[in-house]
């Protein structure tokens, strides 16, 4: 397995569609994208007005909060708030969205 760590700051920050800021911290196996079945960490930033949407990979996803709060669709249910401190499990092939509150 070959995996690489990097400070935020060295990350090459990637803007989404929605607006959202994307820097991958560390991956592990070969690229490909979740799909691959590889771990894969990323900083996102979703600043006012922007969202953070997409597909957990074949192994699910978890996320944590560390500042700011907003709004989590998720998997068909209802939103739920969520916010700074939080860690969340987003089952395999969940749909997602988040939009920051403010």
């Amino acid at each position: 397995m070959t995996a690489a760590i990097i400070r935020a700051a060295e990350a090459e920050p990637e803007l989404t569609e929605d607006g959202a800021t994307v820097r991958v911290l560390a991956a592990t196996g070969p690229a490909g994208g979740p799909e691959t079945g590889r771990l894969i960490r990323r900083l996102v930033d979703v600043p006012p007005g922007a969202q953070w949407r997409g597909q957990a990979g074949p192994a699910g996803e978890l996320w944590f909060i560390i500042a700011g709060h907003g709004r989590l669709d998720a998997g068909g249910h209802a939103a739920v708030t969520v916010g700074q401190g939080q860690g969340l499990r987003l089952p395999a092939g969940s749909r997602y969205r988040l939009r920051p509150d403010g």
